[in-house]
């Protein structure tokens, strides 16, 4: 993450004059579709009510992720935007439960980019990403509980776009990050473990299809 940090500082000091007017410019509008895999490792917390305390697993959580993003030139060097994102996570047994969960999210957020280098066919960009989503977990345990949470996600990424014409295509390599907590349970019977708390973070790479509409 500290790398990335940097390099965003590096994105603020570098910005030329010289940039012209190419690919992405004050007033463009691009919209883009993109699939991605995270690397997560989550910080999950389970409640034994009443029976015992709180209970703590650490693990990887790998997910699929799916977007969909617009992105408007405010200036030829920044743009904003909003975007909606699918994740589709791939847990490990959980010991606690003696199952092996699935959870999945869907969130709605807005994206701000700092748009380093163009040519008249590439766009080297870095920027931030936040929003809320809902995220529902399946213990697929014996009391078959589903627990589900209100939370914030957000990601620092570089991303690279390459222009035929209107269409491109592009990739990214990001820091995601993802905190839920309150969750709520159904079907909960004592003796029963249940979700309290996830925060996760990793690493993550994404590739995709762009189109400029302006």
């Amino acid at each position: 993450m500290k790398t990335i940090l940097v390099f965003l500082c590096c994105c603020v000091i570098i910005i030329p004059q010289s940039i012209g007017q190419k690919c992405f410019n004050a007033g463009s509008f691009v919209i883009s579709a993109n699939a991605g895999i995270d690397g997560n490792f989550a910080n999950r917390r389970f409640i034994n009510s009443p029976e015992g305390p709180a209970q703590t697993l650490n693990g990887m959580a790998p997910a699929s992720i799916y977007s969909l993003s617009a992105e408007y030139g405010l200036f030829r060097w920044l743009g904003i935007g909003a975007i909606g994102r699918l994740d589709d996570y791939y847990l490990e047994n959980n010991t606690l439960t003696s199952s092996t969960a699935t959870a999945g999210a869907i969130g709605i957020g807005g994206t701000a980019n700092i748009h380093v280098l163009k040519t008249k066919h590439f766009d080297l960009f870095a920027g931030y990403d936040l929003g809320f989503s809902e995220i529902r977990y399946y213990t697929h345990d014996g009391a078959n509980a589903t627990s589900v949470a209100d939370g914030s996600w957000s990601d620092i990424h570089v991303t690279g776009r390459i222009y035929l014409g209107r269409l491109g295509f592009n990739a990214s390599v990001y820091v995601p990050g993802t905190t839920y907590s309150n969750f709520k349970s159904s079907n909960m019977d004592a003796g029963q473990y249940a979700l309290s708390y996830w925060k996760s973070t990793g690493y993550g790479a994404s590739v995709g299809l762009e189109y400029r509409l302006f």
